[in-house]
């Protein structure tokens, strides 16, 4: 799961700079990274994968400093869905507590509603944004304001 949902994501940004970075003799360009609500909130029954969701939404925020866009201007984005219509969130009712089955929600998004989020992505163009997904819209999430001086 972290070679997949993490491992994947690294290296695609390191792809990205190789390849798309001006430092590098490319045109700059725009990735985005799928990451997943659970980049910012806690599951009990997922914790592995909510860690390395949590790793791909500070992966796409730390690429999206300045620090990096000044040198290369790559724009790096996190696309974050809520639950969604996915073979993963079917296959969910058989890794996990009956109770537990994602895949009986009732507000699970479809796939196309999804794109349309990565859509906006491509055409705002903020970066190091993460745009949260759920039935009721789009929203991008930034870093909390009270931990702006600590980090930045």
């Amino acid at each position: 799961m972290l070679d997949i949902n993490l491992l994947g994501p690294i290296i695609g940004c390191q792809t990205a700079l190789k390849y798309m970075g001006k430092s590098n003799g490319g045109n700059g360009g725009i990735v985005i990274n799928t990451a997943s609500i659970a980049g910012f909130l806690p599951f009990a029954e997922i914790p592995v994968y909510v860690a390395s969701k949590h790793g791909v939404v500070g992966l796409t925020k730390s690429y999206g400093m300045p620090f990096h866009f000044e040198r290369d201007e790559v724009i790096f984005n996190a696309l974050c869905p809520s639950f969604s219509n996915t073979s993963l969130v079917e296959s969910s009712n058989k890794t996990l507590n009956p109770e537990a089955d994602f895949s009986k929600r009732p507000n699970l998004m479809s796939p196309e509603y999804v794109a349309k989020g990565a859509m906006k992505l491509l055409e705002d163009k903020i970066n190091g944004s993460t745009l949260v997904i759920t039935h009721d819209g789009y929203m991008y999430v930034g870093i909390q304001e009270e931990l702006k001086n600590v980090t930045l």
